[in-house]
């Protein structure tokens, strides 16, 4: 299953709420919207990596697939051309 909030939660023997309160005061973002960044970040490197599609990068990252993907990059307002930065980062 892809990490979500109630799994680091678990992980950190601590409540959702209580998770999300704490990190709330030291960072910007909610816990979900970080975890989402985590995961186009991760996205990005493998289609930097020019060895899978779109799509089966989707999955890889927990996205399950192409749509869920582009619509994380819309609702974090982040261009598709986020992917296509490999080569400004190689430089």
């Amino acid at each position: 299953h892809p990490l979500n909030v109630t799994i680091v939660a678990e992980a950190l023997h601590t409540t959702r709420r209580t998770l999300e309160r704490t990190f709330g005061r030291a960072h910007v973002r909610s816990v979900a919207e970080e975890i989402a960044w985590s995961r186009l970040e991760r996205a990005r490197l493998m289609f930097a990596e020019g060895h899978m599609s779109l799509k089966e990068i989707g999955y890889a990252t927990g996205f399950g697939g192409t749509k869920r993907l582009v619509a994380t990059l819309r609702r974090l307002k982040q261009p598709m051309s986020m992917l296509s930065q490999r080569m400004h980062d190689r430089h």
